[in-house]
Order: structure tokens, then C-alpha cells, then sequence
């Protein structure tokens, strides 16, 4: 398993959470998927959980990903429906949700197929109810 965030206290924390042997054998890897080139990686499985509204070279990152991908291997994003901005503090300058046929066009768009978009759940954050989304894609084999 390997575990990756952009953020160095949250990569802290995963590691934390590996030495203190709940996720045995895992790896905490940073990858800069915005900017760099794609590592010599590959996987048979990508998640992402509210992740992506944080990322604002989306597509390249999708690309990464589909690139990462074994064929036949899978990409799993569950993400925030398009909200009002008030997810975050006022200053946040990353994306206020996604549109989910957006998602999809975009998922297609970077190769990836069996596209699924469906409804997810619901989180609540100071009295205010968000809609999450589970985006599924497959590379094709």
C-alpha cells in the first residue's frame, strides 16, 4: 500500500500511523503530480478521498493517474458536488466542487473508461450539509 498527500504534516501523520504498525508494510510517498514528471510507478488501485478540490491542475492530475494505472486497474475519487465556496475559509484557492458530468467528460478525457458517477453520502461541517460524490474509471486493458 502506498500512501501519498501534498502536505508534509499530513504525510507526518500517515507515517506516524505506519511506524505505529496500523498499516503494516505501507509506504508514504510525495509525488508532485502537478508539476513533475510521472514517476516509474505503476498500481492496480487509486483513491482519492476530497482530495481533488485541492488541486488546481486537475487534469493533469487525472492524467497521472490514468498513467499510473495498470491496465485494467482502477481510479475511485470521492469528492464534494460543486458547492457554494463555504467549505473552506474565504481565502481557499482551490475548487468549490466538481459538476459530476464534468468529472466524468474528464475522466474520459485523460483515457480512462466504465466511467461511474453516483451518489455517495453527505457530510455536515458547521450546520451545512455538502453532497459527496464516488467517481469510479477503469484503463482500459
Amino acid at each position: 500500500m502506498t500512501l501519498a498527500d501534498n502536505s508534509a504534516g499530513m504525510r507526518a501523520v500517515i507515517q506516524e500511523t505506519v511506524d505505529a504498525g496500523i498499516l503494516p508494510g505501507a509506504r508514504v510517498w510525495h509525488p508532485d503530480l502537478e508539476s513533475q514528471p510521472a514517476a516509474d510507478e505503476t498500481f492496480d488501485l487509486i483513491v482519492t478521498s476530497l482530495v481533488l478540490h485541492h488541486v488546481r491542475q486537475l487534469e493533469q492530475v487525472l492524467r497521472r493517474f490514468a498513467e499510473f494505472l495498470v491496465p485494467g486497474g482502477y481510479l475511485c475519487i470521492a469528492d464534494l458536488d460543486r458547492e457554494d465556496g463555504t467549505f473552506h475559509a474565504p481565502d481557499f484557492d482551490g475548487h468549490h466542487g466538481f459538476s459530476r458530468s464534468e468529472v466524468a467528460a474528464q475522466l474520459v478525457g485523460v483515457g480512462l473508461s466504465e466511467v461511474s458517477v453516483q451518489d455517495c453520502t453527505e457530510l455536515v461541517k458547521d450546520g451545512v450539509t455538502y453532497s459527496v460524490f464516488p467517481a469510479v474509471a477503469r484503463r482500459g486493458t
